[in-house]
């Protein structure tokens, strides 16, 4: 286990040490300690999860110029005017874009967050929507080409 690259919580990472220790001796063999390290180990992932987002607000930020985003929206009920539900959405419309933005905010407020794939990429599930995410990065739109 030394040198690996994980993302193993110091208490994951001793628990399988001990559990796979080349000396017996050293090795966690009564059921009930056992039981018991992992449920210390679920406990402190409980404790990771529930601090772990609370405290760490997370920005939305939303492309109004994404297409797929602001068709698959309007597929699941998104109306960019609440005044003119056959309206299209306009992107450089200020008020169409914080309608985007509230719709999506609202949908993905009680979303789960899931990471797929080996080299994981997150996605956020919300209500009726279902986003890709990832860090942000400044682009800087006169020098990347769009």
């Amino acid at each position: 286990m030394q040198g690996a690259t994980t993302s193993l919580t110091p208490l994951e990472r001793d628990l399988v040490a001990r559990l796979i220790a080349s000396d017996p001796r050293d090795r966690l063999a009564e059921g009930e300690v056992i039981r018991q390290r992992v449920g210390e180990v679920i406990a402190g992932l409980r404790a990771t999860v529930a601090g772990g987002a609370g405290d760490k607000p997370f920005v939305l930020v939303i492309d109004p110029h994404n297409h797929e985003l602001t068709d698959a929206a309007e597929v699941m009920g998104f109306r960019p005017d609440a005044d003119d539900p056959v309206a299209p959405f306009l992107p450089l419309d200020p008020g169409h874009v914080a309608a985007l933005r509230k719709f999506v905010r609202r949908d993905l407020e009680n979303g789960q967050l899931y990471a797929v794939g080996e080299r994981p990429r997150y996605i956020v599930v919300g209500d009726r929507l279902s986003v890709g995410i990832r860090p942000w990065t400044e682009i800087d739109r006169a020098t990347d080409g769009k």
